[in-house]
Parts: structure tokens; sequence; C-alpha cells
């Protein structure tokens, strides 16, 4: 699945945050990384159609995502936020059927089997009857990524999903997009930690002030210095903020 990025800018209250943005992604599990403010989220805000580019054009298979109609779209790509909050007190396994929401307006009669399958994938089937507003956050997390898998999109973005979670959960976590992106979909994710990214991506895009400055199958100190403007050292092959 090719995602195509030409010449995007965008930005809140015309005011631009990401500035001619070119990328070609087809397929893989991609790192995207950066300082804060750098337009990480913004960028996938724009890929996932929810935020309209200022210029430029998103394109996902040849589809240009910000005309496509919803059910188009969410065959296409799919996001994974920090930031859902439902107005009404759902279950868990309301929230992950959530992901059928824009196929038909009839529920087919094995959506309860697909959202169990996708709770079961990440080992937090026993979550599907406790109200997703009781969960922890690493829980509801976890319950936002079944969703997405739920969905099939061809696509799946990720913001900080490991952010305040703990070693095992962000292991989990990260072993589990590997595994989508390496069934056939493309992953692309925000890390805020850059071991976690080196661990399992396998392509690393760097944003800094809106633009992008490297774009690589391998980290690089010198890349990684540029970027957060600090020093790295590579320890046993593992890059490592040098303070």
């Amino acid at each position: 699945m090719k995602v195509e990025l030409k010449g995007l800018s965008a930005g809140y209250d015309g005011e631009k945050v990401l500035n001619d943005v070119n990328l070609n992604i087809e397929g893989g599990f991609v790192g995207v990384l950066g300082p804060n403010g750098s337009g990480k989220t913004t960028l996938l805000r724009v890929i996932s159609g929810i935020l309209k580019p200022m210029s430029g054009m998103v394109r996902i298979n040849g589809v240009d995502i910000h005309k496509a109609n919803r059910k188009t779209s969410s065959r296409l790509v799919t996001m994974v936020s920090q930031d859902f909050t439902p107005m009404y007190e759902y279950r868990v396994i309301e929230v992950v059927k959530m992901a059928f929401a824009s196929g038909s307006i009839f529920p087919s009669r094995d959506e309860d089997e697909k959202a169990l399958a996708a709770l079961q994938s990440l080992g937090i089937k026993d979550l599907s009857g406790r109200f997703f507003s009781e969960l922890s956050g690493g829980e509801k997390r976890m319950v936002m990524l079944a969703r997405a898998l739920a969905q099939e999109s061809k696509v799946i973005l990720v913001d900080e999903l490991e952010l305040h979670l703990d070693p095992a959960h962000k292991k989990w976590i990260s072993e589990m997009l590997k595994r989508t992106a390496e069934s056939g979909r493309t992953v692309i994710a925000v890390f805020h930690d850059i071991q976690l990214a080196s661990a399992y991506a396998n392509r690393f895009v760097g944003i800094l002030n809106g633009k992008v400055i490297f774009d690589e199958k391998d980290l690089k100190t010198s890349d990684l210095e540029k970027l957060y403007l600090s020093s790295f050292r590579e320890v046993d092959g593992v890059v490592l903020p040098w303070y």
C-alpha cells in the first residue's frame, strides 16, 4: 500500500506546522522521530484525512484521501491516537466495534467475533466487558490499537502509543505493530522512545521545524544529532543519547 505526500504544507489557524513535505512510503514499519512541536502529530493527522492540507496532497494507493468518502478512507487508513475520549460510557467491545461504523448501517453478524479476535490478538480479550473509562492509560491504548486492527485498514497511523507505558507494554505493542507491518499493512508510528523505534521500525523519518531532514533505513548518530541538537553515541550497536 503506497502512501504518497507531495508538496504537503499544513497547520492551524493559518500558521504552517508542516512545510513542503515530500514522502513516498510503500509498506513496512516507519518510525517518525523529532523534537516536541516539530510537526509529527500534524503529519499523521493530514495523512489520516482529519486535517486538510494548506497545499499539496496525500494519496494512498492513488486515492486522494481528502477527497475520498468516509467508507473509502476507513478502508485505506486509520489513526490510533492518545486522546480518544468517548462522550458516553462504552464497554471495550463496543469501542472496538466502532471500527465497523463506517461500513454498513446494518451491523453484520460477525462483528462481535472480529472485535473479540482483535482483542485476543493483543492478549486483552478479558477487558471486553469492562467500561473503557475504567481502564488504565496503557489498557486504553491497547484497546484503540485493537480497534484499528479490527478495522482492517491498509495503513495504520500511530501517535506515540508507547508514551508513559512500562517497558513490558512498550515491547508488546511494538512487537504487535511490527507483526502488523509484516502481514502486509503499512504502519507509520510517531515515537518518543528512540531506542524502541530503532529496535522495531525498518525505516526512519526525521522531522524538524515542519520539514523532513532525513529518511533512512538505518538510524545514524549524525542524523539524530541534527534532529535533536544533542549528542548521541552508538554503544554495542544501540544508538543512545549522550548527556
